[in-house]
């Protein structure tokens, strides 16, 4: 058995501590985030006050029902894993809206 230099358990505790963060985007979550501000900002365009409030409510909906199927007590905590679930959620979501 290799010896574990103190440089590699850093590493090690450096990765556990990155994979368990909380409100940590990784790219892909950070993508599909993005890719729900712009449908969001596209379908609500407004910048005033109302429009504003609408596109809030239209987006805590979204999020409400993302974190409510998979059972995630924070968006933020959402993983890779689950942006495939949350995608599909989001599709749905879209055509209640339209």
């Amino acid at each position: 058995m290799e010896a574990t230099t103190e440089e590699r358990i850093r590493e090690i505790v450096r990765e556990e501590i990155a994979k368990n963060r909380t409100n940590h985007r990784t790219p892909k979550v950070q993508e599909f985030n993005n890719e729900m501000d712009k449908w969001f900002k596209d379908q609500y365009p407004g910048k005033d006050f109302d429009g504003i409030k609408v596109r809030n409510n239209a987006e805590n909906g979204l999020k409400a029902a993302i974190k409510t199927k998979l059972q995630l007590k924070n968006i933020l905590s959402l993983s890779d894993e689950q942006v495939a679930e949350a995608r599909e959620i989001f599709e749905r979501y879209k055509h209640l809206l339209q």
